[in-house]
């Protein structure tokens, strides 16, 4: 049986395994065209990414939730303790953007940030397999910015993280591995230390996007955050249904379309999450049937420019059971309901 999770993503990034127990994220995912299904980041021995607080020893220690929520029926926010100091973490993610924003909030002083442990690089289509790949990271001694690429023998997908702000601490992992390590801020009682965390084609794209975060602010897309996912609220008079079927209508609109990593391409999969048995992939019945209709009540605007992209990329062999995210047939064909 499945641990229980805290899925969030957006238009580019989809984060399906967000662990509400201990706020570790073992990896991300983008829809490529390259890879025609998703491209993920992952760690192996260690989570790829996770919350720590800096002892004055230099000792990392992580952060454990005691209370999981959500804010705005999408936003996972998690509070609890790291080392002696209690903190809240919100894993926001910008609807447009390839990135996700990591704010930390202490009650009392302290040195926090987000360890990263790269290790493999997977491709899902249907199944995910590992990549081989050279993986390298490289620390930002000039600008802060720290990013990765995957090799292979060009570089496929990259990674970068960064604080908001300039007062940062870069600190890599006792073995001198840079896929090992981690980037902190000290913060003042109350005060939000907040972290960008950017995927792109490879890493000179992904450093700019940092960057290009940074100058924004980190508080200024968390409002814009805010307000876009409650201008796609539902209204209800049941509190507690109201809330359940926002979280489902989010939970469709960024696990079951999105757009690739390469050409920002509109596509419509089965799932955006390796949970499913049909991730990255797609299927007519499952993009038609059960992802259309509340596609039309949360954005109807989005709805109409994914069904034009159906037939426009999949005609005339949309039926067939199951399709590449180019269109072509991945199995022998089947009707549309089977």
């Amino acid at each position: 049986m499945h641990a229980p999770v805290l899925p969030v993503g957006n238009e580019y990034l989809s984060i399906p395994h967000l662990d509400p127990r201990t706020g570790e994220i073992p990896d991300v995912f983008a829809l490529s065209d390259r890879a025609s299904g998703l491209l993920g980041l992952r760690g192996q021995r260690k989570p790829l990414l996770r919350i720590v607080c800096a002892h004055d020893d230099g000792s990392l220690h992580p952060f454990q939730p005691r209370e999981a929520a959500r804010e705005d029926a999408w936003t996972p926010v998690l509070r609890g303790s790291a080392g002696e100091r209690d903190i809240t973490v919100r894993f926001v993610a910008p609807p447009s953007e390839r990135a996700i924003v990591i704010s930390i909030t202490a009650t009392q002083p302290g040195t926090f940030g987000v360890a990263w442990n790269w290790d493999a690089v997977s491709v899902v289509t249907g199944e995910a397999r590992d990549v081989p790949a050279d993986l390298i990271v490289r620390a930002g001694d000039e600008d802060g910015v720290t990013t990765g690429e995957a090799f292979g023998p060009l570089p496929f997908i990259g990674w970068a993280i960064a604080a908001d702000g300039d007062s940062a601490t870069h600190v890599t992992d006792v073995d001198g591995d840079a896929r090992r390590g981690a980037l902190l801020r000290t913060c003042a009682a109350g005060e939000v230390g907040s972290f960008f965390v950017t995927v792109a084609i490879d890493g000179a794209g992904a450093r700019r996007s940092a960057l290009a975060m940074r100058a924004t602010g980190a508080a200024a897309m968390v409002a814009e955050t805010q307000r876009w996912l409650q201008a796609r609220t539902v209204r209800l008079r049941d509190p507690a249904a109201e809330a359940r079927a926002n979280l489902n209508l989010f939970f469709n609109r960024f696990f079951a379309t999105g757009r690739t990593l390469e050409r920002g391409h509109l596509v419509a999969v089965t799932s955006r999450s390796p949970r499913h048995g049909n991730c990255g992939i797609f299927r007519a019945r499952d993009a038609l049937l059960w992802s259309l209709p509340g596609l039309c009540v949360q954005e109807p605007a989005w709805a109409g420019d994914l069904l034009l992209d159906f037939y426009e990329s999949t005609w005339p062999q949309g039926g067939d059971h199951g399709l590449y995210l180019h269109g072509a047939p991945m199995f022998p064909a089947d009707d549309l309901f089977s």
